[in-house]
């Protein structure tokens, strides 16, 4: 069997001094945080709004906007060119005649070819080069791929 037990001591290090406030309220100064009192509101009080913060807000909203919308518009023009670029250089290299193995599928034959070009571009390229829809291909099927890296 176990016993917990607590105690809390007073925070004072023996610097705090009392002041009045205009109000009437005392509040401690000082001790160990040394923090600025804040003053004290009325809970009656109406607190205004500043009109900066909200355009201070919208500023940071819209220039948000602003760069997601420049990154968007910047990807769909470059994703077109790298994939243009990307057919260009695949329609320049030789090819070479591959014949599907047991287990092979179009990744792991576009992966050894080897090439500086991502791999989901020589699944595409060797795909509409040998007319292969939905990405099936068969034991002994002859497949045309870039032999770039095949030598």
């Amino acid at each position: 069997m176990s016993y917990t037990t607590s105690a809390t001591l007073p925070a004072i290090d023996g610097t705090s001094a009392l002041s009045v406030n205009p109000r009437g309220l005392v509040l401690i100064e000082g001790g160990r945080g040394h923090r600025v009192a804040q003053p004290c509101v009325r809970a009656d009080a109406r607190v205004v709004p500043d009109p900066s913060d909200a355009v201070q807000g919208m500023r940071f909203v819209l220039g948000g906007a602003v760069v997601i919308l420049a990154i968007l518009l910047a990807c769909l023009v470059v994703d077109p060119l790298r994939a243009a670029h990307a057919r260009e250089a695949l329609d320049a290299l030789p090819t070479a005649s591959v014949v599907v193995s047991q287990g092979d599928s179009l990744w792991s034959i576009a992966e050894s070819c080897g090439s500086d070009i991502p791999t989901s571009e020589l699944v595409s390229w060797i795909q509409d080069r040998n007319g292969i829809e939905g990405g099936l291909i068969t034991a002994g099927q002859t497949l045309v791929v870039p032999s770039a890296a095949l030598d």
